[in-house]
């Protein structure tokens, strides 16, 4: 009894680890911005990553320019917002507006079904700005350990496109931001088998003691 009580312990806490990991975190992170820009050209923008290990996403955000005079954060259109894989293809998309919840400095609307990504591979996300600005130079520049950042592209656009060229990073400090997601890694633990083992055993013995 004491070794499957031992074992439920241990489940219990991976579980509970495992919890903490996979609540759905932000992909790319800043504390504050330098530059909001619009030059006046449609663009659909973003940057690309890799996915560390299997992920899913669970929704797409587009960055929301404080508005001038009220510092709200809001859109002048509703946004495309889509996942493209290396070959081209979209994988995932939706549409954000100014009803979709606002987090730090980007609006989010949840996918009605999540999309899982593969690890190893690489993805390249994007939205189609329009006349609302993105940003760049961000400050406090951080990444979720789920993915690596890889750099920022462009394309000339008023829809959502697959964005081909990549910015100039020598005159950028990590990219232009339109586009954001959050993610939750895929893969079920041992620690889930263990717990659902070891109840069935503690519950086993409760019956044959009981007997």
């Amino acid at each position: 009894m004491k070794t499957m009580l031992r074992t439920l312990a241990a489940a219990v806490l991976g579980v509970i680890c495992y919890a903490g990991v996979t609540h759905a975190a932000i992909a790319i992170d800043f504390t504050g911005t330098t530059v909001d820009w619009n030059d006046g050209t449609n663009y659909s923008l973003g940057w690309s990553f890799t996915a560390n290990r299997d992920l899913y996403v669970n929704s797409l955000g587009v960055y929301a320019a404080p508005e001038f005079g009220t510092g709200n954060r809001v859109f002048t259109q509703n946004h495309a917002v889509g996942i493209f894989d290396a070959s081209k293809n979209l994988v995932a998309s939706t549409s954000v507006s100014n009803a979709d919840p606002l987090n730090n400095f980007f609006r989010y609307h949840s996918l009605e079904t999540r999309v899982q990504l593969t690890a190893g591979a690489t993805y390249y996300i994007a939205a189609a700005m329009g006349a609302d600005q993105f940003t760049w130079n961000t400050t406090d520049f951080s990444v979720n350990p789920l993915i690596t950042y890889t750099g920022s592209y462009y394309t000339v656009s008023d829809t959502l496109a697959f964005p081909t060229t990549a910015d100039d990073m020598t005159q950028l400090a990590n990219g232009t931001f339109g586009p954001n997601m959050d993610v939750t890694p895929t893969p079920i633990p041992a620690a889930f088998w263990l717990l659902g083992s070891g109840l069935g055993m503690i519950g086993a013995a409760r019956r044959k003691l009981s007997k």
